[in-house]
């Protein structure tokens, strides 16, 4: 194997040595809270496995075998597979992280507001783009999502804490999704998506990240709050 071969492992491995370092030394509460972590991460990771198979599938992008370790199930190689995993896990310890540090803060109101710009922004462009097959369910999918949540009210609360850390994983995501598109190690077919980049990598990927998040975050709170276990 050459070095290319491990280039989304490391990236992946990299990504969560800073989470990892917070689980470990207690500089957070989230070791308490692994048995609501664990259920949340395991559903929005297995929902997004289906959606990320389904569009392998039908073409809408595709791995490039020479940039992972060259294992494979379901058309995915395994560092997708274990991205499903580090990403929401290491977003849910920097959201407990900023929920620790910052619990003064409440921006609610703010981001509310935001939100509500963001269901209409993403309704309107799942609409006018609902030919790019990518495009069109990343904004369907976040407008639903996102919508549900915001009028649901249950999770205003956490909103100020949520979307800080959604900036926060912005971070390493540019990391691994922009070197990732940049070498082709995945490749979008150009007519399931606008081909409109933010830092080498299709828009759609900023939108995709942000209701994995959402979707983690909130079932996760859910589950805590209501302490089934």
């Amino acid at each position: 194997m050459q070095m290319k071969n491990y280039i989304f492992l490391i990236i992946l491995i990299l990504i969560f040595i800073v989470p990892l370092f917070f689980i470990i030394t207690g500089k957070c509460d989230f070791r308490k809270k692994l048995r609501y972590a664990v259920p949340a991460i395991l559903i929005s990771g297995f929902l997004f496995l289906l959606w990320d198979i389904r569009f392998t599938e039908a073409g809408v992008w595709s791995y490039d075998a020479d940039f992972t370790l060259g294992i494979f199930y379901k058309g995915l190689p395994l560092e997708q597979w274990l991205f499903y995993l580090i990403i929401p896990c290491s977003g849910l310890v920097i959201y407990e992280v900023i929920k620790a540090r910052f619990s003064a803060l409440d921006w609610n109101n703010a981001f509310t507001a935001i939100g509500l710009l963001m269901v209409v922004g993403l309704a309107i462009a799942a609409y006018i783009y609902c030919v790019q097959v990518y495009t069109f369910y990343c904004s369907l999918l976040t407008a639903v999502y996102l919508g549900y949540t915001i009028f649901r009210m249950q999770f205003k609360s956490h909103l100020t804490h949520f979307f800080l850390s959604y900036l926060v994983v912005l971070v390493p995501y540019f990391l691994l999704s922009g070197i990732l598109s940049w070498n082709l190690a995945i490749e979008y077919h150009q007519e399931q998506v606008l081909n409109v980049r933010f830092w080498m990598m299709p828009v759609e990927n900023l939108v995709f990240l942000f209701l994995l998040m959402l979707m983690n975050t909130t079932v996760y709170e859910y589950l805590s709050e209501r302490r089934f276990f």
